[in-house]
């Protein structure tokens, strides 16, 4: 694969593509030969950008991604991969070759729900053990109307202290995820 550009946000402004980030699949076997390793940057009608990632399990979507960051950052339509994400901090790699990405609009869920409810990200602050989320996760679990099971890895990407609203289509159905320009399709697993 070649690049022709890198970038490196910092700060506040990271988390945007950190978020993104936290969904492409980081398995070294599917890497050279699957676009799910990437971040996915594509114009929309009025001219912003939204961006989509997914390792085929999570989808996440921000749309529109901020015109600042866009600007102030050289993002420009294409794909992207993760070099180096930590907090506050990530560096991205621009494709030089247009990449196929799979139809991630047909995975979002565009009927009305049948359960709303909302979830408490976890907290950033993982000194004090019961802030860590797990109440939160249960709280979100024993809500849904028949019994869904949500790997807990998909959502610490969440976290952030943010409050999200959550649609629930079914117990085999993805869980959506939106707060603000974010959102997360989370498929269930397995009883």
């Amino acid at each position: 694969m070649k690049y022709d550009g890198f970038v490196e946000i910092v700060g506040e402004d990271a988390y945007w593509f950190i978020f993104l980030s936290a969904a492409t699949s980081k398995d070294a076997e599917v890497y050279k030969y699957n676009t799910i390793c990437y971040i996915l940057v594509e114009p929309r009608e009025d001219g912003d950008f939204t961006g989509v990632a997914t390792d085929g399990h999570t989808l996440h979507i921000v749309d529109p991604l901020p015109d600042v960051i866009v600007e102030e950052h050289g993002i420009v339509e294409g794909s992207y991969l993760t070099l180096k994400s930590e907090p506050g901090r990530i560096c991205l790699a621009h494709c030089a070759e247009k990449l196929s990405f799979p139809n991630w609009k047909a995975v979002v869920p565009r009927s009305d729900p049948k359960f709303k409810t909302t979830f408490q990200g976890f907290s950033r602050d993982f000194t004090d053990r019961t802030q860590m989320g797990s109440r939160s996760y249960l709280e979100l679990s024993m809500s849904f109307p028949e019994k869904t099971l949500i790997d807990m890895k998909y959502l610490t990407a969440l976290s952030l202290d943010l409050t999200w609203e959550v649609s629930w289509y079914g117990p085999d159905k993805p869980v959506a995820f939106r707060c603000g320009e974010h959102t997360a399709v989370i498929m269930t697993c397995a009883w």
